[in-house]
């Protein structure tokens, strides 16, 4: 083994902790959907979960898929509302997450909501049985809120029922993705490193 196979050898042992990969690893952040094959799986899950739910929000697909990889970008609802080339806020943003199952915790009622220790989500299922004023009254927030709880309630419901297997289908895509990325980033830099100032002579 020569000394440049060693030192290539070497870089790619401690790539993980070079400065370098970090530096790509930003750059990379929201380039995902640039790749075909990326973009493709995320419109085949898109495209099921409507044909078996329903959307309600007007988003198109391909507008969807970008939103999707918004939000695991950690995007707030305000930002990608204005990242999107469509006229939406951020509640038909947040509209658009529930019909992709992507919501949180932080999008439902929590205890200090309540003035009690009663459960929240018990006091949403029992409330929402009656309409969004019930909701509204149970949390002492406006309509538009209680409906948020509501849909955020509804949209978590129909994940639980299947399983989270399309939140989990979001979730290899995307991971898959920016490893494979990361680990692309890192190859390069370390080659690029191990090379550097290496004069190239081959006969053909």
């Amino acid at each position: 083994m020569d000394r440049k196979t060693e030192e290539l050898r070497d870089i790619f042992m401690d790539v993980a902790g070079d400065d370098t990969v970090t530096e790509s690893q930003e750059e990379s952040r929201g380039s995902l959907t640039d790749r075909p094959d990326v973009d493709a799986a995320l419109h085949d899950i898109v495209e099921t979960l409507r044909d078996r739910y329903g959307f309600g929000t007007d988003l198109d697909d391909d507008e969807l898929v970008e939103l999707v990889q918004l939000v695991y970008d950690d995007v707030d609802d305000d930002a990608i509302a204005s990242e999107l080339d469509a006229d939406v806020d951020a509640f038909e943003v947040f509209v658009a997450r529930t019909d992709c199952h992507l919501v949180d915790d932080s999008d439902l009622p929590a205890e200090a909501d309540l003035d009690d220790d009663s459960d929240p989500l018990t006091v949403l299922r029992e409330a929402r049985e009656d309409d969004l004023d019930a909701v509204a009254d149970a949390f002492d927030v406006d309509e538009r809120t209680a409906r948020k709880y509501v849909l955020a309630l509804d949209a978590r419901e129909r994940s639980r029922a299947a399983n989270d297997r399309y939140r989990d289908a979001f979730d290899d895509v995307l991971t898959d993705a920016a490893l494979s990325t990361n680990l692309d980033d890192a190859r390069e830099d370390g080659l690029d490193e191990a090379t550097e100032g290496m004069e190239v002579d081959v006969d053909f």
